[in-house]
């Protein structure tokens, strides 16, 4: 059984996990804003929140798992995320590997009767490297603007020139308001009409979906 992971820290991180990344065919454009700045206090809180976050996934399947002591190795950046899980899990005797689909995740292989000690070795990882707090933040109106200029003036243009069929963009306003909803907009959705496997993986090589250099990419 082979189980897909991509990165998950706090509320918001699916919807920074989506436009954050290693991003391509941008030319000279202007460099990320900062992300927004945590007292030492904020990123202790953050990160034993995250902490709680992902032993309550372990706790959902294994309601008697011993939960271990795990000190904090280093933050990571959202670009090192898999290949820092990864080797971390295969110094556990995970079977794990970075995933090949553009989408900066990594696939582990499940072993019948193995699965409490596999779910005990993802808490530990994520413990050991858990994201840099601060990278998981609500992004800041200056980064919206930055990824919605992406969005409009790359992401979509890009596709465009690989025969997909983009939708108009909506207004910059109405891209803000509508981030974290069942509306909120990204030109990938006129690629989700189920591509298949291989000409997704090339669309996010060619088109990434990721504004370039956010949020330490």
């Amino acid at each position: 059984m082979t189980n897909r992971s991509t990165r998950a820290m706090a509320s918001l991180t699916v919807a920074v996990a989506v436009i954050v990344g290693v991003g391509g065919c941008t030319g000279a454009e202007p460099g990320p804003p900062p992300p927004p700045q945590l007292s030492e206090q904020e990123m202790d809180a953050a990160y034993a929140e995250f902490l709680d976050q992902s032993w309550q996934r372990v706790e959902s399947a294994f309601p008697d798992a011993e939960r271990p002591d795990v000190d904090l190795v280093r933050f990571i950046d959202q670009s090192e995320w898999a290949e820092v899980i990864v080797a971390c899990l295969v110094e556990q005797g995970v079977d794990a590997k970075v995933s090949n689909d553009g989408q900066g995740g990594y696939e582990s292989q499940g072993v019948v009767g193995q699965e409490l000690s596999m779910a005990i070795a993802a808490y530990v990882c994520d413990a050991k490297y858990p994201v840099d707090p601060s990278l998981t933040q609500p992004l800041t109106d200056a980064e919206l603007d930055y990824v919605y200029d992406y969005f409009v003036n790359v992401l979509n243009p890009c596709l465009e020139r690989e025969g997909i069929e983009v939708t108009e963009p909506p207004s910059r306003q109405a891209f803000k308001d509508s981030l974290l909803t069942v509306d909120s907009w990204t030109p990938y959705l006129a690629v989700l009409e189920n591509p298949g496997q291989d000409e997704w993986t090339r669309l996010n090589r060619v088109c990434p979906q990721a504004a370039p250099g956010l949020r330490g990419s």
